[in-house]
């Protein structure tokens, strides 16, 4: 039987939730049925009310760039800016300026992806132009920001549809399948004895110490400023004592990250300058992520790089046995499914997950013998 979705249901506590499909559900709050009753009604009013939509203002593609990308240089990174400029740009090179944005649909996503495929000259430094395509990967990163535009024109009154899961056409636009970026997780003896001795700059080498301390992202630790360090009570095996924290207060998340000061990381604090930033040589994300790429290629560590530093803490912190929940918080992720994707898997956890399948006390063949014959007797 088909189900007509919004519904209400309760979970095993007795709490009520809206169900928008199979997999989407917003929590009511309350576990009184009426008052569920009551805003399933308002829901199903919503969804006639779409039905007859009709936009605030039917705008071109390139005006709504505009708008989009005013607001969003007020909310976000610059790096996630730059990010949606770029994949605005690519759109509107694929299916024109002129596109009015509410009849954009599945079919103008496909021409986009064809659009990126299609070799495209790019000018090299040396002023030779180079034809090139985009990736699968760069692809998704550009329909990742495409989707957060249009859930936004959606929520403005902008469009009815979003083209990228449309219920006219019948159609989802789905990620394109990756090649995963090798990784390998660096021994502590290739840290301690290749990757730091590579490192002639101090205040870089602290700055790469703190990053692999503290599992933060990029820009977090680049902006760290000596105001963000500050001390509080904690109970720690039932007595309270005073922990020092790098609190993090503008994080990929918008929400205060605190991150706990262990003795080694209180040592590389201890070499930083005792006032505002702490590494303000090396404020650039870019910068950093592009002079740690040629250490690392220079010291033979290919399979790393800024980011996968932090993949390489977040997998130590598996392998080490911390909880998951432990470890979601200590790297700042809200989704399990996205710190699942710092999970690296290697053959020797494979060798250990088969170890632990064993069952005592092992048969002996001698055992399994008299097993056999008393056995054979009960026949």
């Amino acid at each position: 039987m088909r189900i007509e979705y919004p519904i209400i249901k309760a979970d095993s506590q007795g709490i009520w939730y809206i169900w928008y499909d199979r997999h989407k559900r917003k929590s009511l709050k309350t576990s009184d049925k009426r008052i569920a009753a009551q805003a399933l009604s308002k829901e199903k009013q919503k969804k006639v009310e779409g039905a007859l939509f009709v936009p605030k203002k039917d705008l071109t593609l390139s005006a709504y760039v505009k708008d989009y990308l005013e607001i969003r240089k007020k909310e976000v990174a610059s790096d996630t800016y730059d990010a949606d400029k770029l994949a605005l740009d690519h759109l509107v090179a694929a299916v024109g300026a002129d596109k009015k944005l509410s009849k954009i649909d599945t079919h103008d996503i496909a021409t986009l992806h064809t659009y990126l495929m299609t070799p495209r000259p790019y000018p090299t430094k040396t002023g030779k132009v180079i034809f090139k395509v985009a990736s699968n990967t760069s692809c998704n990163t550009y329909d990742r920001h495409l989707r957060h535009a249009f859930v936004k024109a959606q929520e403005w009154g902008y469009i009815r549809e979003h083209p990228y899961m449309s219920s006219v056409t019948k159609r989802k636009i789905k990620f394109l399948p990756e090649q995963p970026r090798p990784f390998r997780e660096m021994t502590e003896e290739e840290i301690r004895r290749t990757l730091l001795p590579a490192i002639k700059d101090l205040s870089f080498r602290l700055m790469i110490q703190a990053y692999l301390l503290t599992a933060a992202r990029g820009g977090e630790i680049c902006n760290a400023h000596r105001d963000w360090i500050h001390e509080k009570e904690v109970m720690i095996q039932g007595k309270i004592e005073r922990v020092r924290f790098l609190v993090l207060p503008e994080t990929k998340t918008h929400v205060q990250h605190e991150i706990p000061i262990s003795a080694e990381l209180e040592e590389v604090l201890s070499q930083l300058p005792a006032e505002g930033y702490l590494f303000p040589k090396w404020r650039r994300v870019q910068t950093v992520s592009k002079k740690l790429r040629k250490i690392l290629k220079n010291a033979g560590l290919d399979n790393m790089w800024l980011h996968g530093l932090r993949h390489d803490s977040s997998h130590k912190l598996s392998r080490r046995g911390v909880p998951l929940k432990v470890r979601m918080a200590y790297t700042n992720h809200k989704q399990v499914s996205t710190m699942l994707r710092y999970e690296h898997p290697t053959d020797e956890d494979l060798v250990r997950a088969a170890d632990t399948l064993h069952f005592s006390p092992i048969i002996s063949s001698d055992n399994a013998t008299k097993a056999q014959q008393i056995a054979d007797k009960t026949e």
